[in-house]
């Protein structure tokens, strides 16, 4: 079947008539996610939006291959129509999903794609330098240093954590979720535990949390080194 013929002729049809009446979508004629922005846009009806994206996949299967990144947007694409409530049943629906899976098999995302010089240089400029500013960086240290138990690993702070089933534990936020898996203790969580009752944060709430209360770790005891993290 000549794919391109029957997606031409739908196109052509769509400009060359009055936009049907009642709900209608307006569709890219050369895809956005493969050309970029253009001003080829038709109004389609529902219908006949998902069809152009079936014969837009099929278009790509049978000029560049299955393993193509641009066959591989266009299954893509594909597969959206169901989340938009268009008419999906099962054999289309696994025929898309095979699709999609042999395009990614052993192939790389851009795989085949050819980048200009120009292009190739407006990449390298964007990935170079990355990272955060000087004023950020600013932002972060004082940030973390009105925070000290901030950060999953901690840095060193040694707590003393009593459960109200007699447990008695002594170690950082992360170590404590680390002894007590089975807990599924939340971090986020601890860590406001010990902004409000260690540095007396103004949150509420916080008190306790799955039995467990947090307290300055008792004068005497060696705080964990950091290495032991």
């Amino acid at each position: 079947m000549n794919y391109l013929k029957h997606y031409c002729n739908l196109i052509r049809k769509a400009e060359n008539r009055t936009p049907p009446e009642g709900y209608t979508e307006k569709h890219h004629t050369f895809p956005k996610s493969i050309f970029g922005k253009n001003n080829r846009i038709v109004v389609l009806t529902n219908r006949e939006h998902y069809v152009a994206h079936c014969l837009l996949e099929k278009i790509c299967i049978k000029r560049y291959g299955v393993n193509h990144y641009r066959t591989f947007k266009m299954n893509t694409a594909h597969m959206m129509m169901k989340s938009n409530g268009r008419y999906y049943n099962s054999h289309l629906y696994e025929g898309a999903r095979i699709r999609i899976s042999k395009s990614m098999m052993g192939n790389k995302r851009g795989e085949g794609r050819k980048y200009t010089e120009e292009q190739k240089e407006n990449l390298r400029i964007r990935a170079t330098g990355r990272g955060h500013t000087e004023e950020t960086k600013q932002k972060l240290s004082k940030y973390f240093k009105e925070n000290p138990s901030y950060g999953m690993l901690g840095k060193g702070e040694t707590y003393e954590w009593k459960n109200s089933n007699g447990s008695i534990f002594y170690g950082t936020t992360a170590m404590l979720i680390r002894k007590f898996p089975e807990q599924k203790l939340d971090f986020g969580y601890l860590h406001k535990m010990v902004q409000k009752n260690i540095y007396k944060k103004e949150i509420k709430g916080y008190n306790t949390y799955k039995g467990w209360t947090v307290y300055e770790l008792a004068q005497g005891l060696p705080k964990v080194p950091q290495d032991a993290l």
